[in-house]
Parts: structure tokens; sequence; C-alpha cells
């Protein structure tokens, strides 16, 4: 989780101050005022199954499928913790507005799984042309 929000943080250009997790919280400072992007992104970016998914593009090929499996084990698992830490109380969520976070995430989870589930079909080259093709409707 709070890696996600480091990579978000520094793919925004923040620096990144502190970092800590313990058993019962986690924390990331970063420079800057609150980012809906940083705070909202461990809610629909699986960091260890795009992590993976980035991989195939340097491994063997016979490395593809058992790596196919990996993401598809890796994004079950993080959709399980989406539906138990998706919480409105919660910091990040409250933070950005209840309805906005809502509203946000669930659109780009439904993005995530597009990727992944082109992925997994061996489609991923096509992704950018469905994307196309959706704006066009």
């Amino acid at each position: 989780h709070e890696w996600t929000h480091v990579v978000f943080a520094l793919i925004c250009f923040f620096k990144i101050e502190g970092f800590s997790v313990t058993r019962k919280r986690g924390v990331t400072k970063y420079t800057g005022q609150r980012n809906w992007l940083v705070s909202l992104s461990p809610y629909f970016y699986s960091i260890t199954s795009i992590s993976l998914i980035l991989l195939t593009l340097i491994v063997k090929e016979s490395a593809l499928q058992p790596i196919s499996y990996l993401v598809a084990l890796s994004y079950t698992f993080f959709l399980i913790c989406l539906f138990q830490d998706f919480k409105l109380r919660n910091q990040d969520i409250a933070g950005n507005g209840k309805l906005f976070s809502t509203l946000v995430v669930f659109q780009l989870n439904i993005v995530s799984f597009i990727i992944h589930i082109f992925y997994l079909q061996g489609n991923l080259s096509y992704l950018g042309t469905f994307f196309v093709k959706m704006l066009e409707v």
C-alpha cells in the first residue's frame, strides 16, 4: 500500500520526505499539497501485478506462462484486499471526498481490470486500439 503511494508521488514529481510502515499503519510523506492521485493509487493500482507485467518485457519466453499465473494470483489478491480495505472513513478516501474517491477508484479499477484481462488473454498489444474505440462511441 505505502509503496504505491511512493511510486505515484514520484510519478507526480514529488520528493519523498518520509516513509514508515508498522503493523497497524503506514505513512508516506512527500513535498507539495495533498494529491488525489497519490492518495487513491493503492486502491486502483496493483503494484505487484503491474510490476510482473512489466517484467514480461525482459524475460525469456519460457518464463511468460509462470509470470502470467503470478499476475492472475497477485491481481486476485489485490482485489480481495481492495474489498477489505476500501472504507469511507479511511483517511485516503475521506480526505479526497467520499463520493469523488468512490467514483474515481471504481472507474480506474475498471481500466485496471481491462488491462489485466487483455494481458492474461495475450492481447496486450490491442489495448490501445480498444481504448481508442471506446472513446469513439
